[in-house]
C-alpha cells in the first residue's frame, strides 16, 4: 500500500520520507510517537535528536503542525528538509516559527543538509541506505534517491 509518509529511527536521527501529499493523521501520529520515543532516549543518553526529511512536497497540515509544536514543547530540534517543492518552503517557514533549528534544502543541496545536521560519513551512508528502502513505500514509481 502506498503511503504519504514513512518514518524511521536511525541512531539519534528521525528519518521521514514523504510523497507529494500531506500525511494522514495516523501516519503523522506514528511519526510523532517515534519523535517522543527518540526524544526520551536521547535525553537519557545526553544526545541531541536530529530530524532528516526527504519529500516530494508533502508536509504536515496546520493541525498536524500544531501537534508537532506541542510535542517539541519549545525545545529546538535540528531539522533538515530536503525538497524542491515551493509548497514545502511555506510549510517549512511555518514550522520554523516554533522550531528555529528547522532548515530547508533543495535536492542539489543534500550534502549541505547533512552538514547542517552534523552527520558523520558513516551516519550519512546508513541514513541514505535506510531512505532507499523507505522510498519504495512512498510513491515508488515517481521517486529515486539522487
Amino acid at each position: 500500500m502506498k503511503r504519504a509518509l514513512v518514518s524511521s529511527i536511525v541512531g539519534s536521527v528521525l528519518l521521514l520520507c514523504e510523497d507529494k501529499d500531506s500525511p494522514t493523521d495516523w501516519e503523522w501520529d506514528e511519526c510523532l510517537a517515534l519523535l517522543k520515543d527518540l526524544t526520551t532516549r536521547t535525553d537519557a543518553a545526553g544526545e541531541k535528536i536530529k530530524v532528516l526529511v526527504s519529500t516530494l512536497g508533502g508536509g504536515p497540515n496546520a493541525a498536524q503542525r500544531k501537534r508537532l509544536e506541542v510535542v517539541l514543547a519549545g525545545r529546538p530540534c535540528p531539522t533538515a528538509v530536503i525538497s524542491d517543492s515551493l509548497k514545502l518552503r511555506f510549510i517549512s517557514a511555518a514550522v520554523a516559527l516554533f522550531n528555529p533549528d528547522h532548515r530547508g534544502f533543495t535536492t542539489a543541496e543534500r550534502l549541505e543538509a547533512y552538514k547542517f545536521l552534523r552527520l558523520s560519513a558513516p551516519q550519512t551512508r546508513q541514513l541514505e541506505a535506510t531512505m532507499a528502502q523507505m522510498v519504495k513505500l512512498v510513491a515508488p514509481e515517481q521517486r529515486k534517491i539522487s
